[in-house]
């Protein structure tokens, strides 16, 4: 049940948000137990995003949340991969030099949905 958050100092249209929404929930398909029919998936477009003090070029930040027994399940290579096709996808739909994306996929302890613990539920 990843959570995939966008931001961007670049507007985005829905065609794009689509787009990028249905390439990176194939990427995550990579990840053993990890369903794309289960992505959430936020935009923050037109954001006051800096890097190295420029504004106006355009740039991104893409964090993808996972539960943190996905990431120790997981060689960081694997990991890795599904972050560089991130980045590809979002370089691209966006037209965004890729030395102007930053990643993170950070692990979550706990994660519930439907209220219940996911590893009880989705992830079992």
């Amino acid at each position: 049940m990843p959570y995939l958050n966008i931001t961007t100092n670049a507007p985005v249209n829905k065609r794009q948000k689509e787009t990028i929404e249905r390439a990176i929930s194939k990427a995550i398909l990579l990840i053993p137990k990890e369903k794309e029919e289960l992505l959430m998936v936020n935009f923050e477009d037109c954001a006051s995003l800096s890097l190295s003090g420029d504004f106006s070029t355009p740039a991104a930040m893409i964090e993808l949340r996972v539960h943190n027994v996905v990431i120790e399940m997981n060689e960081a290579e694997l990991l890795e991969k599904v972050m560089s096709l991130a980045t590809e996808v979002v370089s691209k739909v966006l037209n965004i030099c890729p030395d102007r994306i930053y990643c993170t996929m950070p692990a979550v302890p706990y994660w519930t949905a439907a209220g219940l613990e996911i590893l009880k539920g989705i992830l079992k």
